[in-house]
């Protein structure tokens, strides 16, 4: 009896012993495993027991956690600066987004600035078209002595951007033709009527021509000073070689050498006694 006894207890001694070595090395695993939580997880156990499921299955968590590491292999590698570079590149983009509305604003308002002024230039012009292409008419008549003459232009629809075509009738002639058609000084005077409808339209205080009247006859040349000689509100002055515009002048202003290398500078208000002897200087 006494045998038996000492074998059942050197038997619990055993399995006392086996049941300890599993326990330690349980504790061990348990320990393995709240450590690798808190590695991987950065999650205390307790912390754990509130996510805890009842009726947890370990095979699906384990094909979860396949599932869940292929995508954060496919995200990569975790940047811990991303969030000051998201705030970063937020408040650029948010700058430069202000930028470019603030310029589009800005073309939009340059646009509607530059219709406004294309409105204003086009009335504008084509005022001041209508001025001149009346006056050009009626000085046309005068200077030539008769005839018709006409300034229109190529595209009414567009009076800023398109050409602007002369066409005249000098006395004598049955048909309008374009300026291209006559001669030298045909195209001179006709030039010379045009400066003028637009000196009558938009008048100027003091205006200089310079040998306007170089390719004009004698007849057209009279025309032209007498002309001159009644235009009022400009002060014209006339560089020319032309007696008959200087004797339409009130002051003539000459430049002559009467030594060599000695420049003299004359003038003279028309009707002086010396008027004679001011021609003879310039000859």
């Amino acid at each position: 009896e006494a045998h038996r006894l000492a074998e059942r207890l050197e038997a619990a001694i055993g399995h006392k012993f086996g049941m300890e070595t599993e326990l330690a090395r349980q504790d061990t695993r348990v320990t393995t495993w709240k450590e690798k939580l808190f590695d991987e997880f950065e999650m205390s156990y307790a912390h754990a027991l509130e996510y805890r499921e009842q009726e947890f299955v370990m095979s699906r968590a384990l094909s979860e956690n396949r599932t869940i590491k292929d995508r954060l292999r496919e995200i990569g590698e975790v940047n811990p600066g991303s969030v000051r570079d998201y705030e970063e590149t937020s408040e650029r983009y948010g700058f430069l987004t202000a930028q470019r509305d603030d310029v589009l604003r800005s073309m939009s308002d340059f646009d509607e600035i530059v219709r406004d002024m294309d409105k204003i230039s086009r009335e504008k012009f084509s005022v001041a078209f209508d001025m001149i292409a009346e006056s050009f008419s009626g000085i046309f008549s005068l200077l030539f002595g008769g005839g018709k003459g006409e300034v229109l232009l190529e595209n009414d629809g567009d009076p800023l951007n398109c050409g602007i075509e002369i066409r005249v009738r000098p006395p004598g002639k049955t048909n309008l033709a374009s300026i291209d058609s006559y001669s030298g000084g045909e195209k001179a005077m006709i030039a010379i009527c045009l400066m003028f409808a637009i000196l009558k339209a938009r008048p100027t205080p003091f205006c200089i021509l310079d040998e306007v009247d170089a390719a004009l006859d004698e007849s057209n040349i009279h025309r032209f000073a007498k002309y001159i000689e009644g235009f009022e509100g400009t002060q014209f002055a006339v560089v020319t070689h032309q007696r008959q515009t200087m004797e339409y002048a009130d002051t003539l202003f000459g430049v002559t050498m009467q030594e060599e290398g000695v420049t003299s500078i004359l003038s003279l208000a028309l009707g002086d006694k010396k008027t004679e002897e001011f021609t003879d200087a310039l000859q």
